[in-house]
């Protein structure tokens, strides 16, 4: 009996960090998805604030979440808003990349 609880034991020494390291990919997806989002959003509101006249980063950037609000950009080149921000993702950073949402949308007057 001892030898099949050392080898049970071995095999969750070996199976908890890769379940572990699946949970946080899991959550690094998550945010990915809500940064994607957010950029979307932010893009909207930065075409409404163009249409009233208001600032379009300040905008923008209200409808981000902190973790990337800093690092936004927003361009307008006539009717059209672009707006860019790099995600707060984990995971991408780790292998030495960075992921940058972006999204436009055109304002039609």
């Amino acid at each position: 009996m001892r030898r099949e609880q050392a080898q049970a034991l071995v095999e969750a020494v070996a199976a908890v960090p890769v379940c572990v390291a699946c949970a946080l990919a899991l959550a690094d997806a998550g945010v990915l998805v809500r940064d994607r989002i957010a950029v979307a959003q932010a893009a909207t509101r930065a075409a409404e604030a163009h249409v009233t006249g208001a600032d379009e980063l300040d905008a923008a950037r209200d409808a981000l979440p902190a973790s990337i609000r800093d690092g936004a950009s927003v361009r307008v080149e006539g009717d059209r808003i672009f707006v860019s921000a790099a995600s707060g993702a984990r995971i991408a950073k780790l292998a030495g990349h960075d992921v940058v949402h972006r999204s436009s949308v055109e304002v039609a007057r």
